[in-house]
C-alpha cells in the first residue's frame, strides 16, 4: 500500500505542477 501511495502522491503533485505552468502561461501570454 505504501508504494502505491507514494506514486499517486507523486502523480497528483505532478499534474498540478503541469496545471499551475500552464495557468501562468496565460498570464504571461495575456
Amino acid at each position: 500500500m505504501g508504494e502505491i501511495y507514494i506514486n499517486y502522491s507523486a502523480t497528483v503533485s505532478l499534474i498540478s505542477v503541469i496545471a499551475i505552468r500552464k495557468k501562468a502561461a496565460r498570464k504571461a501570454a495575456f
